[in-house]
């Protein structure tokens, strides 16, 4: 599931449906999505501005969409996403006094938005009644090294192993089955954080389903199919074909 289709608590119902249907079909179920809509492009401007100001603005911006979220789930903003946002206060404090962002330090901060995000999904799925439970992508994808990317490349545009996992697949098989995790992040040999670049999720989604062997990889939008241009920026964008979800399945 992508940013939007995981910014409202309309969507969570959506998903919540979903994750209910399959288990009704007997499967266990991966949950893997994005951070919330625009979060990203924000985690990044506030790595980009110098000035106090304009930080504390992008800190407060982010800090409140994730309340008013989780205010509209009906759950608490929680103590993991107060952690992550009390660090990226100071991350944000450390890039404005030295002037500069390491590569690290930005695949650091840009994660925040999946980690943040997929613990309030976590959360909101338990609340309704399924046997749901959080897990680290980090643990889960590792990238590989490759032999002509630049250390930029290697930590900004990861590329993982999607080999099938038999050691994966016990592990999740002993946790809920209704599992929540991220897209776009991972982790190098190290165990640092790395990104999978922009789109990232739906990549996640496909190593993921590979790892484990999946029946099934579903990848889910917030529009009905293919048009002639993008509907968010061109209103007059008109719709050429809709996609159904059987034919999602051939």
């Amino acid at each position: 599931f992508g940013g939007t289709s995981v910014s409202s608590v309309a969507n969570w119902r959506n998903i919540a449906q979903v994750a209910v249907a399959r288990r009704a079909e007997g499967a266990r179920v991966l949950i893997v999505h994005s951070a919330l809509s625009g979060m990203t492009d924000r985690l990044e401007r506030l790595l980009d501005v110098a000035r106090t100001e304009a930080q504390e603005e992008g800190l407060r911006e982010i800090e409140l969409c994730h309340r008013r979220l989780a205010a509209d789930l009906g759950i608490e903003l929680g103590e993991v996403i107060e952690c992550q946002l009390a660090e990226l206060r100071q991350i944000a404090a450390g890039v404005a006094l030295i002037g500069e962002v390491s590569d690290r330090t930005r695949a650091r901060v840009m994660s925040a938005g999946e980690l943040m995000a997929t613990d309030l999904g976590a959360r909101f799925l338990a609340a309704q009644g399924l046997e749901a439970e959080w897990a680290d992508a980090r643990t889960m994808l590792g990238a590989e090294e490759r032999a002509n990317a630049s250390a930029k490349a290697s930590i900004l545009s990861a590329v993982c192993s999607f080999a099938p996992d038999h050691v994966l697949e016990q592990r999740l098989r002993a946790m809920a089955p209704v599992i929540v995790t991220q897209g776009f992040i991972a982790s190098d040999a190290d165990g640092n954080t790395v990104l999978l670049g922009r789109g990232g999720s739906d990549t996640s989604a496909a190593y993921l389903a590979a790892k484990l062997r999946a029946r099934r990889l579903e990848i889910w939008t917030d529009v009905p199919g293919m048009f002639s241009a993008n509907p968010r920026q061109v209103p007059t964008a008109r719709l050429l074909r809709a996609l159904h979800y059987d034919e999602a399945q051939e």
